[in-house]
């Protein structure tokens, strides 16, 4: 090849796209997000160890 033709030559390379992005998550993030609730059986595990405790410390 002459040195004319590597010039018009078109070099290509394949640029990689990220996976696009969940929609979801900019909203998400923009509200103001506090603290979560205990389930319900958290709440019954709980109220049951505090009314352990109050009944054993009554007793003695």
């Amino acid at each position: 090849m002459t040195s004319a033709r590597k010039l018009k030559r078109k070099t290509s390379f394949k640029v990689s796209v990220p996976p696009p992005r969940n929609p979801l998550v900019v909203p998400a993030r923009a509200r103001k997000a506090g603290a979560h609730r205990k389930r319900g059986k958290a709440l019954r595990a709980t109220q049951k160890v505090a009314l352990k405790k109050e009944a054993g410390h009554r007793e003695s």
